[in-house]
């Protein structure tokens, strides 16, 4: 049996995650859609990266954040454009997402990835 693709396996724990559903074939012929996972109001693209730049960013924010007990949510502004880009943790996505019902709620605790 071949081990599964590690992308697979991300789309399929962040459709956990959001109480939503891995969409196979994404954007193949008969495709249900092109999202990799459809969660409530969502369209959602997964994406696995060994490095990402943002990364950095956004842990320098989350340990400001921390310090003053705070959400941490970076904000990009890509330059000479009119797209801004908002980056929060899953988890706080998560929790937003249910508390304003645009996901569905699971009774288990499945907080962590």
């Amino acid at each position: 049996m071949t081990p599964e693709k590690a992308w697979k396996v991300d789309e399929r724990k962040v459709a956990k995650r959001l109480g939503g559903r891995r969409v196979g074939l994404s954007g193949g012929p008969g495709a249900l859609s092109k999202a990799d996972v459809l969660a409530g109001r969502f369209y959602v693209e997964v994406k696995r990266r060994a490095r990402f730049p943002g990364a950095v960013w956004f842990g320098a924010c989350a340990m400001n954040a921390a310090l003053d007990g705070r959400v941490p949510l970076l904000v990009v502004h890509v330059a000479r454009s009119d797209v801004w880009l908002a980056v929060l943790s899953l988890s706080t996505l998560v929790e937003l997402a249910r508390d304003g019902s645009w996901i569905e709620s699971e009774k288990k605790d499945i907080s962590k990835l």
